[in-house]
């Protein structure tokens, strides 16, 4: 059986597992799996950016937002963006509270579904986000998605992995969550950043030992 789509998908779970009374939980199955893709998936096809112009220190992510490949920043168009250092967001607010700084910021952490940049900015600024995105969910109207195209097999597993934890089959859980697992990664390792011989700043690559309340 081909799947293309969300109803294939589907119909591909409920003949696997030969039940026909779950078709109100195929969803549910579904959701499930790509719950944990995007805990887990990082793929060059879920990278996405977006830019906005900031003067607080908190700022909203994006709703697709999955985890955080680099933040920059720039003063104005004609400069060049710079790389801010992350940080622990319990470390940023703890500076924040006692040194109330603002200035240039240097450093960011994330605080629930908010950007936090140290100091606070003094000023607008432009920064730019470049993340990994959520997998765009499967619906009745979003019918089918890159993952599904690329890897329907993938799909399914992660889907039957949720059948077979509903159904208190663990070990079969367990068995096609591997199989999720193995398929998430054997993406992951085919579309692979290419590194080439590219030269990188040594700076870039060593830990940096800023003190915060001294480099801003």
């Amino acid at each position: 059986m081909a799947i293309t789509t969300y109803a294939e998908l589907q119909a591909a779970i409920a003949d696997w597992v030969e039940r026909g009374d779950l078709t109100s939980r195929l969803p549910a199955f579904v959701a499930n799996a790509e719950a944990k893709a995007n805990r887990w998936l990082r793929d060059q096809k879920l990278e996405a950016q977006d830019a906005a112009s900031v003067d607080t220190a908190l700022t909203a992510l994006p709703q697709d937002f999955a985890a955080v490949i680099t933040v920059q920043l720039r003063l104005g168009a004609s400069e060049p963006y710079s790389r801010l250092d992350p940080a622990l967001s319990d470390v940023l607010a703890s500076y924040d509270s006692d040194v109330g700084a603002r200035g240039r910021p240097r450093f960011y952490g994330l605080l629930g579904p908010q950007l936090q940049l140290y100091p606070a900015p003094d000023r607008a600024y432009a920064v730019l986000l470049t993340y990994f995105a959520k997998l765009p969910a499967l619906s009745d109207t979003n019918t089918t998605n890159w993952l599904l195209e690329d890897a329907p097999d993938v799909y399914l597993d992660g889907s039957l992995a949720g059948f077979y934890e509903f159904d208190r089959d663990f070990e079969a859980a367990n068995r096609y969550l591997q199989k999720f697992e193995a398929g998430l990664g054997e993406l992951r390792d085919a579309r692979r950043r290419p590194t080439g011989k590219l030269r990188v700043d040594a700076a870039l690559q060593r830990q940096r030992n800023y003190d915060i309340t001294r480099d801003i």
